[in-house]
C-alpha cells in the first residue's frame, strides 16, 4: 500500500486543466486533490486574497499572484498551511522529517537546475518546499523530529559536565567557563531591535566589533542611535572589516567617524601572517554588563529577515552575566592590536575586566575550582553555563574547529548543524594539517557510533547569499518600475547563479550523507546561522562557518553555552530550521 501510494504521489503529476489564470479557489480545489489530502486551505491567513485576486503558472511550475501581492512571497505562503499528521501517515514516517525523506527520495534530482522534480504545482512563496513553510509548531516535537522527544535529558553520563574534559579545554584555548550567565537568543530580525535597545542602555561604554554595517533604511536607527549615544559623551568604538568598510560601503564608515564613533578598520588580508584572513567577528558590548554574539551583519539581509521572506536566517545570543567579562577582555586585546594612534586608548578598561573577574570568582561565578561543585549538580550546571572563544587571524592556539571537535568527539545520542558553507576534504581524503576535515571527521565518527546528525546548509534556494537576494530585490524592483528587459537580465542570471553556487555544496553534503546516520539539508531561504547543538545540552551559537576560511584562517567569535531555557529555544528554532528544509535525499546523483 505504502509503494502504491508513493507511486501515486510522486511518480503520476497532479495535472492541472488548461488555463492561463487561476482563482484561489481553483487553486484550494487542486491542492485537496493532492494525493494524502495534507495541504490545505489556511482558516486565516494574515492577507486575504482580494475577491478577483487571480494566479498564473510560471514556466518552473509554481502559482504567482497576478495582483498588488506579486512580490510578497509571504502572502503565498500563508494562504495554505500543511498537516503534519496526515502527512506523516500518508509517507508512513516516524516523524515529518522522516516522512520529507521518503517523499523526496522518490523524485528525479536535476543536477543542472540543482532542484527536485516536482509532483505537483507548488505556490511560489514555497520554492524547493513540497508545502507551505511552517512558521509555528503546533504540535510536540517529536511529531517534526524524534530528536526532541519528551523533555531534555541531561544524561548522567555525558561528558560534557565532566570537570577533567572543561579544565582540559581551558589549557587548549587558555578560556575559562562562567556560570549563571542569562541568555535568550535572538532569531532573524529580532536581533537588530535588541541591538538597539543595547546601544540605547549603554551609560558608560559601548564597544562593537562587526564584519560589516550598511546604512540603509534597515539600519538607520540602530546607526543614528550609535551616533547619539557618542554625541552625548559615551564612549562609542566600532571595529570593521577593512575591505567592506573601507572600500564598499565607506560612505558609512566616514558617517559614523562624523558622528563621533571611534571606528578601526581591520585590514589584514594581505599581511603575510594573516594571508587571506577576514575579519568575520560580530558582537556588541555594553557596560560589561550584555552582550550580543553571533553571525548577524548589520546589513538589510539580517535586519529585515523573518525567517520567511527570502533574506537571511540567522541567529545571534543575548548574554547578561559573567561571560561578558571574558568578551570585553579579547575586545580590548584586539583594540589594542588593531587601533591606530588616532584611535582612543582603551587600557582604563583592562582594570574594570579584572576587577570584575576578582568579584565573579569570590561569587563562585568563574573558574575551574569551582567546576565540581557547579558541574556535578544538576540545578547548576544547566544554568548559564558559557565559555567565549574569540579565535584570532590564523590562530594557532585556539581553534572553534578544534573546540567543536571536542563535543561532537563527545556527543551520544544527537547533533543538529548549521551553516551558511560546507567545506572539507571530499571522499575522505583528511588531511592532517587541516582543522575542519578533524571537525568533519569527528561528526563522522559520531554518526558511525550512533549518534543522529542533522546538518543544515544552502542549495538553490538560498544561492550564493547575500548575492542572490540583492539580484533577487533588482528583479522585483525592475518589475515594480516597469522595466522588461532589465527585469528579464537579472531573471536569466538567476536561472543559472543559484544552481552553480548550489552544486559545489551538494558534493560535500552528499560526501556526507554517505555516513550512515548523517542527513544534510538544505534551507529554503538563505541560511546564514552558525549553530551547533549537542545532545539537546550544548549550544554554540557563532560567527564561524563550517568551511576554510572560518575554520583556518579568519578572526571569528562565539559562545559555547549549557542552559536549560536556552536549550529549549534551541530546539523551536532548529525544529523549524529542519521542517523548512529539502532533504539531500536523491538516489540518482551519488558518485
Amino acid at each position: 500500500m505504502f509503494f502504491f501510494r508513493l507511486l501515486i504521489a510522486c511518480i503520476i503529476p497532479v495535472t492541472l486543466a488548461h488555463a492561463d489564470e487561476f482563482s484561489i479557489s481553483q487553486i484550494r480545489d487542486y491542492y485537496a486533490s493532492v494525493p494524502g489530502n495534507y495541504i490545505e486551505a489556511s482558516e486565516a491567513p494574515k492577507t486575504k486574497p482580494l475577491p478577483n485576486e487571480q494566479f498564473y503558472l510560471t514556466m518552473d511550475n509554481s502559482f504567482v499572484p497576478s495582483g498588488e501581492h506579486e512580490l510578497d512571497l509571504e502572502f503565498s505562503q500563508d494562504l495554505f498551511q500543511v498537516d503534519v499528521k496526515k502527512f506523516n501517515k500518508f509517507m508512513q514516517g516516524d516523524d515529518f522529517l522522516d516522512s520529507k525523506v521518503k517523499f523526496y527520495s522518490a523524485l528525479f534530482f536535476n543536477g543542472r537546475s540543482q532542484s527536485y522534480e516536482k509532483p505537483y504545482t507548488s505556490m511560489n512563496g514555497w520554492f524547493s518546499l513540497n508545502h507551505p513553510p511552517i512558521k509555528k509548531l503546533n504540535l510536540p516535537l517529536e511529531h517534526y523530529s524524534k530528536l526532541f522527544a519528551g523533555q531534555i535529558d541531561q544524561m548522567k553520563g555525558s561528558q560534557f559536565f565532566n570537570p577533567q574534559f572543561q579544565s582540559k579545554l581551558d589549557q587548549e584555548t587558555k578560556t575559562e567557563l562562567t556560570f549563571n550567565n542569562h541568555l535568550h537568543a535572538l532569531f532573524n530580525d529580532q536581533s537588530i531591535k535588541a541591538k538597539i535597545q543595547l546601544v540605547k542602555d549603554a551609560k558608560h561604554y559601548l564597544f562593537g566589533a562587526v564584519m560589516a554595517t550598511v546604512c540603509d533604511p534597515s539600519s538607520e536607527e540602530f546607526v543614528q542611535a550609535l551616533i547619539d549615544k557618542a554625541q552625548s559623551g559615551v564612549p562609542v568604538t566600532l571595529m570593521m572589516e577593512h575591505f567592506y568598510m573601507g572600500i564598499v560601503f565607506r560612505k558609512c564608515a566616514n558617517r559614523l567617524r562624523a558622528g563621533g564613533v571611534d571606528v578601526v578598520l581591520v585590514n589584514d588580508k594581505w599581511k603575510a601572517k594573516t594571508f587571506l584572513s577576514f575579519f568575520h567577528i560580530k558582537f556588541w558590548i555594553r557596560d560589561g554588563e550584555e552582550a550580543i554574539i553571533g553571525g548577524q551583519n548589520i546589513v538589510k539581509y539580517d535586519n529585515s529577515a523573518t525567517g520567511f521572506n527570502q533574506l537571511n536566517r540567522d541567529t545571534d545570543l543575548q548574554i547578561r552575566g559573567p561571560a561578558v567579562s571574558d568578551l570585553l577582555a579579547e575586545y580590548l586585546t584586539m583594540w589594542k592590536k588593531h587601533r591606530k594612534s588616532r584611535n582612543r586608548s582603551l587600557t582604563y578598561f583592562e582594570q574594570e575586566v579584572e576587577r570584575a573577574k576578582t568579584t565573579q570568582r569570590e561569587l563562585h561565578l568563574r573558574g575551574n575550582q569551582f567546576y565540581q561543585e557547579r558541574l556535578s549538580n544538576p540545578e547548576s550546571r544547566m544554568r548559564g553555563t558559557c565559555r567565549i572563544l574569540v579565535q584570532k587571524a590564523h590562530d594557532h592556539t585556539l581553534s572553534i574547529a578544534s573546540v567543536l571537535g571536542r563535543y561532537a568527539a563527545l556527543t551520544q545520542e544527537s547533533m543538529v548543524l548549521t551553516s551558511p558553507e560546507i567545506e572539507f576534504s571530499l571522499y575522505g581524503r583528511i588531511k592532517a594539517k587541516l582543522k575542519r576535515d578533524h571537525l568533519f571527521n569527528e561528526i563522522r565518527n559520531a554518526a558511525k557510533r550512533g549518534v543522529d546528525v542533522e546538518l543544515v546548509s544552502n542549495g538553490v534556494d538560498g544561492g550564493n547569499g547575500e548575492f542572490t537576494v540583492a539580484m533577487r530585490l533588482a528583479m522585483q524592483q525592475a518589475l515594480e518600475w516597469g522595466r522588461k528587459i532589465r527585469y528579464h537580465f537579472w531573471k536569466a542570471i538567476l536561472k543559472r547563479e543559484p544552481a552553480h553556487n548550489a552544486r559545489g555544496h551538494r558534493k560535500h553534503l552528499l560526501d556526507l550523507e554517505d555516513t550512515p546516520g548523517v542527513r544534510a539539508w538544505t534551507h529554503f531561504n538563505y541560511m546564514h546561522a552558525k549553530q551547533a547543538f549537542f545532545d539537546r545540552i550544548v549550544t554554540s551559537i557563532s560567527s564561524v562557518n563550517l568551511d576554510a576560511a572560518s575554520l583556518e584562517r579568519n578572526e571569528e567569535a562565539g559562545a559555547i553555552c549549557m542552559d536549560e531555557t536556552l536549550s529549549k529555544e534551541m530546539e523551536n528554532q532548529l525544529t523549524l530550521d529542519l521542517v523548512n528544509s529539502i532533504p539531500v535525499a536523491s538516489t540518482n546523483e551519488r558518485h
